[in-house]
């Protein structure tokens, strides 16, 4: 596979959830219990914008992933959610809530610090889903 190719297929991973997390976001009739500052809704903000974030961070090779691209990764993926919220607050039905924000930018840092630094966590994500087969001619 050529390096153009795997740059676009690794790129097209935070596209394509950033896609999905803007058509939700428009979205006026979706149904989540609130549970005070904690709710299910706040843990659904930190792991999805945790995933774009990681979606991110794994496009740079390992030696690159340091105190910078951890940065990168967190910041854009924070700033994306506040724009995700300005974009929410258009929505019928919904509003700007600096609470989910701030779940998304933790989630946004914790995971990239997470796959930069414990090597479990970034085995898990490297797992090769689709092996390949000895093809033996």
């Amino acid at each position: 596979m050529s390096k153009k190719w795997k740059r676009i297929r690794g790129w097209s991973w935070p596209v394509l959830i950033a896609i999905c997390i803007t058509l939700v976001s428009g979205t006026n009739n979706l149904v989540v219990p609130n549970l005070g500052l904690f709710s299910s809704d706040k843990l659904k903000h930190l792991l999805v914008f945790g995933l774009l974030s990681t979606a991110i961070i794994r496009n740079f090779s390992l030696e690159q992933k340091g105190i910078t691209t951890i940065l990168i990764a967190g910041v854009a993926t924070s700033l994306f959610g506040m724009g995700d919220e300005i974009w929410q607050s258009f929505t019928p039905g919904r509003t700007l809530d600096i609470w989910d924000w701030l779940a998304d930018t933790i989630g946004a840092f914790t995971a990239a610090i997470a796959y930069r630094h414990f090597h479990a966590y970034r085995r898990i994500l490297e797992k090769d889903i689709f092996p390949k087969k000895n093809v033996e001619s």
